[in-house]
């Protein structure tokens, strides 16, 4: 069975597939765990597009963060503000 996602398993981006040693982090958007590397580059991409991170750093696979909407949507109102107000 592939170990690909898993919590100490393989990182789950294809292009990677590297056991994860020790630090797992959970993409609470595909709801599987990351290499720490690829985990940064996912949270890179999220805070430019959407203003948060959603790879979260985990120590046991019962600890599952849920997706950050209100995080997100308070990021968008206060974006959105911004541009209403000029400021952007």
């Amino acid at each position: 069975m592939s170990e690909k996602g898993k919590f100490d398993g393989n990182c789950n981006r294809t292009a990677c597939q590297v056991p994860i040693a020790g630090e797992n982090w959970f993409n609470t958007s595909t709801r599987a765990y990351y290499c720490t590397a690829c985990a940064r580059s996912i949270n890179r991409s999220a805070l430019r597009f959407d203003g948060v991170e959603i790879c979260k750093a985990v120590d046991s696979p019962d600890h599952q963060p849920p997706f950050p909407w209100e995080e997100m949507n308070r990021v968008r109102a206060a974006r959105e503000a911004a541009i209403a107000g000029g400021r952007i």
